[in-house]
């Protein structure tokens, strides 16, 4: 149901294409108009009325079981890709030609989506002509940045490069973080936005193992943190597919120039924290961005000032908040242990799994999409946190589930 309501979001709200929504959430596009037609068909609206649950969700959307769809019979797309080279040819003429001859073979929609995914498996390059913007790019450089922390910790330790760059004008943010985890990954995205003054419509990441949870060549699934930071700032991911480096095109040639111009330059100097490896760094990269194109006119920041900084959609009011998302089993005690600490849900759940979300002050408890617990986070291991100091979530039911009815109460 979560799924559901970020296609509403994505297709109201972002007004993304049905393709987009399709590539973004690893689902099929025709899963996606079935979901907007089924929720246009049954009056709902954007935004969704925040005291509808998920259960009421799922039963007026999905009164009975789908079945699966048959296998249609499927031309030979050598001669449809052949066909579409002539300039008499439609789409809609050949579908038309199949239909004569497979009467109960694919509708149209389907028609082309199969032509397109088996064009993919053609090794042919375009070149991308990216609207101003429309796309940023972000991965993380292939050269890292040795930081001395022998005071701290006795070693030296390896920095990674984080890089965020536009499709238009190639205007560049980098910065060094301390490693390519989760905690280190989302506030990548964050910090650039804000240096740009403004969010893109689409975000295209490489398959890192922190923002992509299944990295799979057409169906990617991203952390549920990633796509909370996404419906935060209001954009879209699309995670470029398992060994197609043209899709990453974009940012593959800025991260050799960052690693050329600006971690090059640097690779005798020493630096002994973060902070200042960033500030070096800094001053490499606003010298790269004002450094003339060779072979047009202008720089990289001239491009985004002048094309650019205005089509960008407004920085969200409030920053995102960055949580973590685990699942935990709900002990015979009626406790989750979150970190060697202990979190009080309903005694009826004693041995569910649960989706547990950490912040830096609350740790919040979700059964079947509907908040059962919110606690502050425990500051010390080993603290129990029996008391909740919030209420469920608007929409949620209290049956069954109720404070005062265990048996230790």
């Amino acid at each position: 149901m979560r799924q559901i309501r970020e296609i509403l979001r994505l297709y109201h709200e972002q007004h993304d294409s049905l393709r987009t929504i399709s590539r973004s959430l690893a689902i099929s596009h025709v899963t996606v108009k079935k979901v907007v037609d089924r929720a246009q068909a049954a009056g709902y609206t954007w935004p969704l009325d925040p005291q509808c649950t998920d259960a009421a969700w799922e039963q007026t959307l999905y009164p009975h079981p789908q079945g699966r769809p048959l296998k249609r019979p499927e031309p030979d797309w050598s001669i449809i890709h052949h066909e579409l080279q002539r300039k008499d040819v439609t789409w809609s003429l050949l579908w038309l030609e199949y239909q004569e001859q497979w009467p109960d073979g694919y509708q149209y929609t389907q028609f082309c989506a199969h032509y397109e995914r088996w064009a993919q498996t053609l090794d042919v390059v375009l070149r991308h002509h990216h609207t101003p913007g429309d796309k940023m790019f972000v991965d993380y450089a292939g050269v890292t940045v040795p930081i001395d922390d022998n005071a701290v910790t006795g070693s030296e330790s390896r920095a990674q490069v984080f890089v965020a760059t536009w499709g238009a004008s190639d205007y560049t943010f980098v910065e060094v973080q301390p490693d390519q985890s989760l905690a280190s990954w989302i506030p990548g995205p964050v910090h650039a936005v804000e240096a740009f003054q403004g969010v893109p419509l689409v975000v295209v990441p490489d398959n890192l193992r922190s923002g992509v949870t299944h990295p799979d060549r057409y169906d990617p699934v991203l952390t549920v943190t990633y796509q909370e930071w996404a419906h935060h700032d209001h954009t879209t991911i699309l995670p470029a597919r398992v060994r197609k480096p043209r899709d990453q095109g974009a940012v593959e040639t800025p991260v050799k120039i960052v690693e050329h111009q600006v971690l090059g330059p640097l690779r005798h100097q020493t630096f002994f924290s973060l902070a200042e490896a960033n500030r070096a760094v800094q001053v490499r990269v606003d010298r790269l961005n004002r450094q003339p194109f060779q072979k047009m006119p202008g720089n990289r920041w001239e491009r985004w000032d002048q094309e650019e900084r205005s089509t960008l959609q407004p920085l969200p009011v409030l920053r995102d908040e960055f949580a973590e998302w685990r699942h935990a089993r709900v002990h015979i005690d009626y406790h989750v242990d979150v970190w060697r600490s202990d979190y009080r849900v309903p005694y009826t759940l004693v041995h569910a799994v649960v989706d547990v979300r950490i912040t830096a002050t609350v740790v919040e408890i979700f059964h079947d999409h509907e908040r059962i617990a919110s606690h502050l986070r425990a500051t010390q291991p080993q603290t129990g946190r029996t008391d909740p100091f919030s209420t469920p979530s608007p929409g949620s039911s209290s049956s069954g589930v109720g404070w005062d009815s265990g048996p230790f109460s």
